[in-house]
Protein backbone atom coordinates (compact mmCIF):
# COMPACT_ATOMS: atom_id res chain seq x y z
CA UNK A 1 0.00 0.00 0.00
CA UNK A 2 2.47 2.82 0.86
CA UNK A 3 3.59 3.74 -2.86
CA UNK A 4 4.43 0.43 -3.10
CA UNK A 5 3.62 -1.35 -6.23
CA UNK A 6 1.89 -5.10 -5.37
CA UNK A 7 1.93 -7.32 -8.69
CA UNK A 8 0.29 -10.44 -6.28
CA UNK A 9 -3.34 -8.47 -5.14
CA UNK A 10 -5.92 -8.22 -6.80
CA UNK A 11 -6.90 -5.08 -4.76
CA UNK A 12 -8.83 -2.06 -5.85
CA UNK A 13 -6.52 1.11 -6.15
CA UNK A 14 -3.05 -1.56 -5.18
CA UNK A 15 -4.83 -1.80 -1.79
CA UNK A 16 -5.50 1.57 -0.94
CA UNK A 17 -8.90 2.83 0.09
CA UNK A 18 -8.41 6.62 -2.15
CA UNK A 19 -7.47 6.39 -6.28
CA UNK A 20 -3.49 7.50 -6.62
CA UNK A 21 -0.35 7.19 -9.32
CA UNK A 22 -0.09 3.39 -8.89
CA UNK A 23 -3.34 1.69 -8.62
CA UNK A 24 -6.48 0.89 -10.65
CA UNK A 25 -10.41 0.27 -10.21
CA UNK A 26 -12.03 -1.09 -13.05
CA UNK A 27 -9.29 0.08 -16.00
CA UNK A 28 -10.95 -0.53 -19.50
CA UNK A 29 -8.70 0.31 -22.08
CA UNK A 30 -5.15 1.19 -23.25
CA UNK A 31 -4.45 3.10 -26.20
CA UNK A 32 -0.82 4.27 -27.22
CA UNK A 33 0.19 7.75 -28.43
CA UNK A 34 3.90 6.82 -30.57
CA UNK A 35 4.56 9.71 -31.93
CA UNK A 36 4.73 11.64 -28.21
CA UNK A 37 5.41 8.40 -26.10
CA UNK A 38 2.62 8.34 -23.87
CA UNK A 39 0.21 5.37 -22.65
CA UNK A 40 -3.00 6.11 -21.80
CA UNK A 41 -5.64 3.89 -19.39
CA UNK A 42 -8.90 4.21 -19.15
CA UNK A 43 -9.69 3.85 -14.74
CA UNK A 44 -13.19 3.44 -15.46
CA UNK A 45 -13.93 3.00 -11.56
CA UNK A 46 -12.25 6.19 -10.77
CA UNK A 47 -13.75 8.28 -13.31
CA UNK A 48 -10.63 9.06 -14.66
CA UNK A 49 -7.84 8.83 -17.46
CA UNK A 50 -4.17 8.33 -16.50
CA UNK A 51 -1.75 8.99 -18.24
CA UNK A 52 2.11 7.91 -18.50
CA UNK A 53 4.99 8.95 -19.80
CA UNK A 54 7.19 6.44 -22.35
CA UNK A 55 10.64 6.33 -23.62
CA UNK A 56 12.05 6.50 -27.06
CA UNK A 57 11.23 3.03 -27.56
CA UNK A 58 7.64 3.18 -26.41
CA UNK A 59 8.68 1.50 -22.89
CA UNK A 60 7.46 2.49 -19.06
CA UNK A 61 9.74 5.16 -17.80
CA UNK A 62 8.17 4.51 -14.11
CA UNK A 63 5.15 2.77 -13.04
CA UNK A 64 3.51 5.96 -11.62
CA UNK A 65 0.91 8.17 -13.66
CA UNK A 66 2.28 11.53 -14.67
CA UNK A 67 -1.02 13.01 -15.25
CA UNK A 68 -4.85 12.54 -15.17
CA UNK A 69 -7.48 13.44 -17.36
CA UNK A 70 -11.52 13.60 -15.55
CA UNK A 71 -9.85 14.58 -12.00
CA UNK A 72 -8.66 17.55 -10.82
CA UNK A 73 -5.94 15.40 -9.30
CA UNK A 74 -4.92 11.63 -8.28
CA UNK A 75 -6.84 10.79 -5.41
CA UNK A 76 -10.20 12.64 -6.74
CA UNK A 77 -12.21 9.78 -8.07
CA UNK A 78 -16.21 10.91 -8.18
CA UNK A 79 -18.25 10.79 -11.14
CA UNK A 80 -19.25 14.59 -13.15
CA UNK A 81 -21.33 15.78 -15.95
CA UNK A 82 -18.56 18.77 -16.60
CA UNK A 83 -16.08 19.35 -19.41
CA UNK A 84 -13.43 18.27 -16.59
CA UNK A 85 -15.41 15.06 -15.19
CA UNK A 86 -15.64 11.83 -16.22
CA UNK A 87 -18.79 8.89 -15.33
CA UNK A 88 -17.39 5.28 -16.06
CA UNK A 89 -14.92 6.29 -19.41
CA UNK A 90 -14.66 2.87 -21.48
CA UNK A 91 -12.51 2.41 -24.43
CA UNK A 92 -10.15 4.95 -26.16
CA UNK A 93 -9.04 6.16 -29.83
CA UNK A 94 -6.10 8.30 -30.25
CA UNK A 95 -5.82 10.45 -33.48
CA UNK A 96 -1.79 11.19 -33.99
CA UNK A 97 -2.36 13.12 -36.99
CA UNK A 98 -4.38 15.99 -34.56
CA UNK A 99 -2.79 15.18 -30.87
CA UNK A 100 -6.54 14.14 -29.90
CA UNK A 101 -7.90 11.66 -27.28
CA UNK A 102 -11.33 10.05 -27.59
CA UNK A 103 -13.30 9.12 -24.66
CA UNK A 104 -16.01 6.53 -24.13
CA UNK A 105 -17.62 8.23 -21.52
CA UNK A 106 -20.38 5.76 -21.15
CA UNK A 107 -21.99 6.88 -17.17
CA UNK A 108 -22.50 10.40 -19.57
CA UNK A 109 -23.75 8.78 -22.73
CA UNK A 110 -21.32 10.43 -24.62
CA UNK A 111 -18.01 10.80 -26.19
CA UNK A 112 -15.14 13.56 -25.17
CA UNK A 113 -12.34 14.77 -27.18
CA UNK A 114 -9.34 15.98 -25.51
CA UNK A 115 -6.74 17.57 -27.16
CA UNK A 116 -3.98 16.52 -26.08
CA UNK A 117 -0.73 18.29 -27.43
CA UNK A 118 0.07 18.98 -24.02
CA UNK A 119 -1.48 17.90 -20.99
CA UNK A 120 -2.31 19.33 -17.49
CA UNK A 121 -3.74 17.23 -15.01
CA UNK A 122 -7.85 17.75 -15.21
CA UNK A 123 -8.20 20.04 -18.16
CA UNK A 124 -11.51 20.08 -19.60
CA UNK A 125 -12.28 18.55 -23.02
CA UNK A 126 -12.26 20.67 -25.64
CA UNK A 127 -15.45 18.65 -27.67
CA UNK A 128 -18.49 16.92 -26.56
CA UNK A 129 -20.01 14.34 -29.50
CA UNK A 130 -23.95 12.80 -28.36
CA UNK A 131 -24.64 15.54 -26.03
CA UNK A 132 -25.92 19.31 -26.47
CA UNK A 133 -23.38 20.54 -23.97
CA UNK A 134 -20.94 19.64 -21.33
CA UNK A 135 -23.39 19.15 -19.04
CA UNK A 136 -26.36 17.23 -20.26
CA UNK A 137 -26.45 12.93 -20.17
CA UNK A 138 -29.51 12.46 -21.50
CA UNK A 139 -30.05 9.21 -23.56
CA UNK A 140 -31.80 8.95 -27.01
CA UNK A 141 -32.08 7.10 -30.35
CA UNK A 142 -31.60 9.57 -33.01
CA UNK A 143 -28.44 11.17 -35.15
CA UNK A 144 -26.88 13.22 -32.22
CA UNK A 145 -27.40 11.33 -29.28
CA UNK A 146 -26.08 7.48 -27.56
CA UNK A 147 -27.37 5.57 -24.95
CA UNK A 148 -24.36 3.88 -23.85
CA UNK A 149 -21.47 4.36 -26.12
CA UNK A 150 -18.76 2.09 -25.44
CA UNK A 151 -16.55 1.09 -27.74
CA UNK A 152 -14.25 3.82 -30.68
CA UNK A 153 -12.27 3.47 -33.53
CA UNK A 154 -10.43 6.11 -35.55
CA UNK A 155 -9.37 5.93 -38.80
CA UNK A 156 -6.78 7.93 -39.35
CA UNK A 157 -6.27 8.20 -42.87
CA UNK A 158 -10.27 9.42 -43.26
CA UNK A 159 -10.55 11.34 -40.20
CA UNK A 160 -13.73 9.32 -39.06
CA UNK A 161 -14.69 8.41 -35.45
CA UNK A 162 -16.21 4.99 -35.37
CA UNK A 163 -18.36 4.77 -31.93
CA UNK A 164 -20.30 1.18 -30.60
CA UNK A 165 -23.47 2.34 -28.98
CA UNK A 166 -24.14 -1.16 -27.42
CA UNK A 167 -26.42 0.26 -24.56
CA UNK A 168 -30.13 -0.21 -25.77
CA UNK A 169 -29.11 1.16 -29.23
CA UNK A 170 -27.27 -1.62 -30.49
CA UNK A 171 -25.62 0.24 -32.99
CA UNK A 172 -22.38 1.87 -34.97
Amino acid sequence: VNGTISYTSGSVNNGSENANTIGFFSPNAVEIDKKNHRLFISDSGNNRILVYNLTDANELLKYKADSVLGQANFTASGQATTSTGLAAPEQLAYDSVNNRLFVADFGNRRVLVYDVAVITDGEPAVNVLGQMDFTTATTATSVSKFKGPRGLAYDSANGRLFVSDAEGNHRV
